[in-house]
């Protein structure tokens, strides 16, 4: 698809005197792809294309104000620039809807405030405040044979935040993190999301975990402010989850060997999905209507047989069900009540072989094999339900120090036995990828 991605990024950081430290981070992308697939796969435009334009910047500073007590403070500026573009495909393209051009500006600023408190030698407590203002303005214009349409769209809203976290150890083999927030949005109002979670060392080179929490996911901008063909609708509330996990991890041969399992429960709700026709004229086409869960198992076997080579062993187990089926309740629904979600896979392998060598060098390879996954065909109508097969992928990474102090050439390959596989049903995964890079650290 053409793809091209330019990336240019850069940080410095500095000390004024031994209780002052600042970071300023900034990092610009533009990248250009054409898509000539429609969604099904087919390939049908020839001259289709996106283009992004990102750049980010953040200014993070502290101050220690006495010697178990640091002010921080966060300023971040993120702004992002889609464009579309699918121009008449020539001068007898005039049927139907024959051309698109859309553009947007959607901007995040925010400021955070936090202050770390040192409670002795175990223990931090962080309490904090963030502003932030997320704004978005669209037009488009669609060219067809009914008559050229244009359209704008333009919303914003803020968020204020709060919160509190505690890290630190117990004992000598309690440890624990706590924290909670709470988010005032001016779209759908407060939402308090909390997390705790502890570990117990049983003994040297055992220990048993456990976790708790909640999150929350904030419908878009066009969920809840489209106009035009597709009426967002104001009133959603956010997506929520829920998790548990507990797991332990496992050292023995004077840490040759690791092992580690984690069993996970997941609940979501609220889900947001879309209807193509509204409940009445003039409703919205977005609601809250679907639910699903994921529980999990994920084990890992990691064995160090001498100085520098690392082998590693992981496997999971994953089952996703959806719990509420929604407006579609076809076959070939999204959530189906009863189904595993779609493109997610139950069973996943993976295996890995890493060394270094010399003065920073290292080679990386590893396998990962991603089982079967429930999968919709929307080429046809009505849409079936597939399933995606099996792949197994290999990717490569080396960094190769040179003569130059501080330099060092990077190689990677991705898929590096060019697998045939699709992660979506009609739209092939890329085959093989090499990249190769020099990096510089003075």
């Amino acid at each position: 698809n053409a793809y091209r991605n330019d990336v240019l990024s850069g940080a410095l950081r500095f000390t004024p005197d031994a209780r002052t430290d600042a970071r300023i981070s900034a990092r610009w992308s533009a990248g250009d792809y054409h898509y000539p697939t429609d969604y099904s796969g087919a390939v049908v435009d020839h001259n289709a294309e996106q283009v992004d334009h990102r750049f980010t910047a953040s200014v993070d500073a502290g101050r220690r104000v006495a010697d178990r007590v640091e002010l921080r403070a966060t300023l971040t500026s993120n702004e992002y620039l889609p464009r579309t573009n699918d121009p008449p495909d020539g001068p007898a393209d005039t049927l139907g809807f024959y051309g698109f051009f859309s553009r947007s500006v959607r901007t995040r600023r925010a400021a955070d405030v936090r202050v770390n408190v040192q409670a002795g030698p175990r223990a931090t407590f962080t309490v904090g405040a963030e502003a932030s203002h997320d704004r978005e303005r669209t037009t488009s214009q669609s060219l067809s044979q009914y008559g050229n349409s244009t359209d704008t769209f333009e919303a914003s809203r803020h968020i204020g935040s709060v919160y509190a976290q505690a890290v630190g150890d117990a004992t000598d083999r309690v440890s624990y993190v706590v924290g909670v927030r709470r988010d005032d949005n001016s779209a759908f109002g407060a939402f308090t999301t909390a997390r705790a979670g502890l570990a117990w060392l049983v003994e040297p080179g055992a220990r048993v975990r456990v976790a708790a929490g909640n999150a929350f996911r904030a419908p878009s901008f066009f969920e809840n402010f489209a106009a035009g063909y597709v009426t967002g609708n104001p009133a959603l509330r956010p997506e929520e989850s829920r998790s548990v996990e507990v797991g332990g991890d496992l050292t023995l041969g004077d840490g040759a060997v690791r092992l580690a399992a984690t069993a996970y429960a997941q609940r979501f709700r609220n889900i947001v999905q879309y209807t193509g026709t509204a409940p009445k004229p003039g409703a919205p086409n977005y609601y809250n209507v679907a639910a699903a869960s994921a529980n999990g198992l994920e084990l890992e076997a990691a064995w160090r047989p001498m100085a520098g080579l690392t082998g590693t062993l992981t496997y999971a187990l994953t089952d996703t069900r959806a719990t509420a089926t929604g407006f579609d309740t076809t076959a070939g629904a999204s959530y189906v009540r009863g189904e595993q979600l779609i493109r997610r896979p139950r069973h996943t392998l993976g295996a890995s072989l890493a060394g270094t060598f010399g003065d920073g060098g290292s080679v990386r390879l590893q396998a990962l094999r991603v089982g079967e996954r429930a999968d919709r065909d929307y080429a046809n109508y009505p849409v079936a339900a597939v399933t995606l097969p099996a792949y197994v992928k290999v990717d490569c990474s080396a960094v190769v120090p040179t003569r130059l102090p501080g330099t060092a050439l990077t190689f990677r390959a991705d898929n590096l036995l060019d697998a045939r596989y699709e992660e979506v049903t009609g739209f092939r995964a890329p085959g093989l990828t090499l990249f190769a890079g020099v990096t510089y650290h003075p």
